[in-house]
């Protein structure tokens, strides 16, 4: 009763201030005026942090919090979100969960949506607690684009807080970002009930990706059998399949997982299911696929965007961190990016480095940072000075620190080629046992000589790759195509042949595979590519010889399809 009497209060514009609450003056919410909000905690926070002595934590998380939501508020009605009484007292009753929603919406998200996905689990819950503010903001913003939203997302929340006794692990301590790789999920009630029924409780879902047949034809799914749970268990699939079963199922049973795609080193498409545990004290994550190493990207559930095993890696790490330290990097990067511009350079960059301090897993001012550099707005010579320590400390994040790398670039002039190539030579280095970074920025150093017109050094750029990475077939094909383009210009068609030829020998023997996974191994790929080339080149036998050789694999994969049992509709 005293609680619904103190929120009662707060709508009313007598705010209570005890911790915990979020402190808006009582006219701003009375009136709901976010927008003058939001310029009046502008002024506050801009008066804590352009001065010489930046405040504690707590005094930060506190004004931008006010800040964040006022504006979160304002952009929300500009988008057509009226008012809810259930989610303004939610969100005054609750700073953490204000602060988190605040600083968890990007740009791109819809804020209104995100607010009426929040409003339905909060009417779904009929007045209970919110128990678990970190997984309604992840509801909410993974969320927001999907059609129905708020109603099926409400019922997802439900699903969690009803069945918490019976799942492995607490949601109520999961942070929001990783939250999301459990909420993305997109199965219907009766089979999340299905899952729960089979599978609740378990220590780990791994071992359900090897519990699904093996039928790479995927023949059920091309006759238009329903693709649900159930379905993928009794009939089969590929990689990708089995990987989307074992990460669905873990995700219904409040597992965070995620379905890793890419292509393995011998040319097939592979799909992995990383399953998230917590062990000596951080979050880590633990994979399983028909291969042993995971190569390739995932889909970050609130952007869309494709993310790679390293970044995932690096959330986890910062994930790892304490409630508190994470907060302090949201609340130092925030007022750093909504100041920036408006104080001085060395105040933006103090807010920065407490950013840094708080979370060296956030890449957020780092990027920052590097940006300013690339404008020439912080002192040239810091920008050595940073990428060195972003090489040092970074190295096992490389994807990250190759972002860096592209902010930095601009710092150099275009025209600088010698500049540049040592730049890039020195990231080579550091990343050789790191293929797929290293691969990728040996190409974007050759696609730059070219256009300096350096073609000799971009030849000689693109043979390292293909020299120095040939058994990483899905790597270096691209290079090997650049590279031909190249040789085309210059009549050169042999010299194509034989890098083409270098690369092949690393699979020749790999026809297994081919027979096994198709015609998109790498053994088939680079035959049928030799067999035009050579022709192209007049080289009739050779030509015949790698004919030959892609003959005489299909035969045998049709061979194969003929023999496999056909499983039961």
């Amino acid at each position: 009763m005293r609680r619904a009497i103190i929120l009662g209060l707060v709508l009313s514009g007598c705010l209570a201030t005890a911790a915990g609450q979020l402190a808006l003056d009582a006219d701003i919410v009375a009136e709901r005026k976010w927008a003058a909000g939001t310029s009046r905690y502008a002024d506050e926070l801009e008066r804590l942090v352009d001065t010489n002595r930046l405040p504690s934590s707590r005094t930060l998380i506190d004004a931008v919090g006010k800040h964040a939501t006022c504006n979160m508020l304002d952009v929300a009605r500009g988008r057509g979100w009226f008012r809810d009484d259930a989610v303004l007292r939610a969100l005054l009753a609750d700073r953490s969960l204000a602060f988190g929603l605040a600083m968890a919406l990007k740009p791109k998200d819809n804020a209104a949506a995100a607010l009426n996905v929040l409003g339905a689990i909060l009417h779904a819950l009929k007045g209970r607690e919110l128990a678990s503010p970190d997984l309604a903001i992840a509801m909410a913003v993974v969320w927001d684009a999907r059609p129905d939203s708020a109603a099926r997302a409400a019922q997802l929340f439900l699903h969690y807080v009803r069945n918490a006794a019976r799942l492995k692990g607490d949601l109520t301590r999961l942070p929001w970002p990783l939250a999301t790789l459990v909420v993305d999920v997109n199965v219907g009630k009766g089979e999340r009930a299905w899952a729960m029924e089979r599978y609740a409780g378990k220590s780990s879902y791994l071992a359900l990706y090897d519990g699904v047949p093996y039928e790479p034809h995927r023949r059920a799914w091309e006759r238009g059998t329903p693709y649900t749970l159930d379905r993928i268990l009794l009939h089969g699939g590929a990689s990708i399949d089995r990987a989307y079963f074992a990460a669905s199922v873990a995700k219904v049973c409040g597992r965070p997982c995620l379905l890793l795609v890419g292509t393995t080193r011998v040319g097939v498409p592979q799909a992995w299911v990383l399953e998230l545990n917590w062990r000596g004290g951080r979050y880590e994550w633990w994979a399983q696929g028909a291969s042993r190493e995971p190569l390739g990207a995932y889909v970050d559930p609130q952007t869309g965007a494709k993310r790679s095993l390293s970044e995932a890696r690096l959330l986890s790490r910062g994930m790892s961190l304490s409630a508190e330290r994470r907060a302090a990097a949201d609340a130092y990067n925030y007022a750093a990016q909504v100041f920036h511009g408006k104080i001085s350079v060395p105040r933006v960059l103090a807010l920065l480095k407490q950013a840094v301090k708080s979370n060296p897993y956030d890449t957020r001012p780092w990027l920052m940072l590097s940006e300013m550099m690339a404008r020439r707005e912080a002192a040239y010579e810091k920008a050595g000075a940073l990428y060195r320590y972003l090489l040092h400390s970074y190295r096992r994040y490389p994807h990250f620190t190759r972002d860096i790398l592209h902010a930095l670039l601009p710092l150099i002039p275009d025209d600088a080629v010698a500049r540049r190539k040592r730049l890039f030579e020195a990231t080579f280095e550091v990343y050789r046992e790191t293929p797929e970074v290293a691969v990728e920025l040996m190409m974007e150093l050759a696609g730059y000589l070219q256009r300096q017109r350096y073609t000799r050094a971009a030849m000689a750029t693109y043979h390292a790759a293909v020299r120095r990475y040939r058994e990483q077939g899905h790597l270096v094909e691209k290079a090997l195509a650049s590279a031909e383009d190249i040789y085309r210009r210059h009549e050169m068609l042999p010299e194509a042949i034989e890098m083409y030829e270098y690369v092949y020998r690393a699979y020749r023997d790999e026809q297994t595979d081919a027979i096994a996974h198709g015609r998109d191994a790498y053994v088939y790929r680079f035959a049928e590519r030799l067999a035009r080339l050579c022709r192209e080149a007049g080289d009739k036998v050779k030509a015949a010889q790698y004919d030959t050789i892609c003959d005489q694999i299909d035969r045998e994969i049709e061979s194969r399809k003929r023999r496999e049992p056909r499983r039961p509709k």
